[in-house]
């Protein structure tokens, strides 16, 4: 069982790692800008220099969304390196995933598929078969 390899586990685990620590960072950057606005609202009004119409906080809010972009290319980077090698493992049959799908149906029943899948208890992956 997949769920038991100790290379699949060991991924999972840096990818979660990864992720929240990313994602740890958006937040901290972002309720700290929130913060900023709330309790130091004279700064974000405050012109970068004289006769600017640039203040502190428009820079502060573009560096952000540029900020929380370089994080996605770090993420989509990593993922498209290291996450990519456990997915050409499944393309070249050396891993093998038929075991983690515990049913497959038809197109038509997705529904109950997607009941079926969202019951841990039931079911690892359900497959959708398109006839």
């Amino acid at each position: 069982h997949i769920r038991r390899n100790p290379r699949f586990a060991e991924l999972v685990s840096k990818r979660t790692r990864f992720a929240g620590i990313l994602a740890a960072i958006v937040l901290i950057i972002f309720y700290g800008f929130v913060l900023l606005v709330a309790f130091a609202p004279e700064l974000i009004g405050k012109r970068l220099f004289e006769g600017s119409n640039l203040t502190f906080g428009i820079l502060a809010g573009l560096l952000q969304f540029i900020f929380f972009w370089i994080l996605t290319l770090m993420y989509v980077r990593r993922a498209n390196g290291e996450f990519d090698l456990a997915v050409q493992a499944i393309r070249t049959r050396r891993a093998d995933v038929r075991p983690l799908i515990s049913a497959q149906l038809p197109l038509a029943r997705a529904e109950e598929a997607f009941a079926l899948a969202a019951d841990r208890s039931r079911s690892t992956k359900v497959q959708l078969i398109y006839e």
